[in-house]
């Protein structure tokens, strides 16, 4: 495996540009179960104390899930129940509400 890769890619787009549809529609029947994944890995951040990295996966996880279901899907109001406790635990007061 080589490890010369620029492991910082992800860090220079936005979650929104990572789950930017395009015209082959099978990319979007992967968006929940990929949200579901990052939500269990923001989960296992969050036991271990890192609350900001959890934080990050759950904005992201945000973001490909917008894509799936309207704003008033019950999906939605969770990821950003779990958002609002992250920004909490982060001592961003402002964004959890």
């Amino acid at each position: 495996m080589n490890n010369d890769t620029n492991n910082d890619a992800s860090s220079t787009c936005s979650a929104d540009e990572k789950f930017t549809v395009t015209d082959d529609d099978t990319q979007v029947d992967d968006l929940p179960e990929i949200a579901t994944t990052l939500i269990n890995i923001a989960a296992l951040h969050s036991l271990h104390g890192r609350s900001d990295l959890a934080l990050l996966c759950t904005e992201e996880a945000l973001s490909a899930r917008r894509r799936c279901f309207s704003d008033y899907h019950p999906t939605i109001a969770g990821t950003l129940n779990s958002i609002g406790i992250l920004r909490c635990r982060t001592n961003d007061l402002n964004g959890a509400l």
